[in-house]
């Protein structure tokens, strides 16, 4: 992982204003997207009863709930490697008090790899910054990541891609 240039980061401000958490939380009208979608490994908005059956945390995963938890978790890696193997991408990671945060890159697809794993096992949050088609991936909570489409060009074929590995968006 390495920090951009200055110039970089001053490109990425300017396609994605709304990098930070709170910007995106707070904002009333998040029209700069054309679409805001949710990435997840359930087909549908689960109930609060739901939830409490299928959501499991890789921290409280077990031996009776190991092999659903991976098959899970790498269900949503090979969406991210096949996605950002093909296309620019940058990451940015907020500070601690979410109030500012760095821009990088990675030099290694492993790195990369390794990124995507704590964020979907919510050992870091971070969005995934991705120029060349205008999307913006925020990483969440129980295997889901919202995505911000900055037009809704790229749209099906991010659509086409999760459904090859049996994620959905909502």
């Amino acid at each position: 992982m390495k920090h951009i240039s200055k110039q970089e980061t001053l490109v990425l401000q300017d396609k994605f204003p709304l990098v930070l958490r709170e910007d995106l939380d707070d904002a009333e009208d998040l029209g700069t997207f054309s679409a805001v979608k949710t990435l997840s490994i359930f087909d549908h908005w689960l109930s609060e009863e739901e939830a409490s059956n299928e959501i499991m945390a890789y921290i409280s995963i077990n031996e009776e709930n190991k092999n659903t938890y991976i098959e899970r978790e790498n269900r949503l890696l090979r969406f991210f490697e096949q996605l950002l193997r093909s296309i620019s991408s940058y990451f940015f990671i907020e500070d601690e008090e979410g109030d500012s945060g760095k821009y990088y890159s990675f030099s290694s697809d492993e790195g990369l790899v390794d990124m995507v794993i704590k964020g979907i096992r919510e050992e870091v949050r971070f969005n995934i910054l991705l120029p060349e088609i205008g999307v913006m991936i925020c990483t969440g909570y129980d295997m889901t990541f919202d995505l911000y489409f900055l037009n809704s060009e790229h749209y099906d074929a991010i659509f086409e891609l999760a459904k090859s590995n049996d994620l959905f968006l909502l």
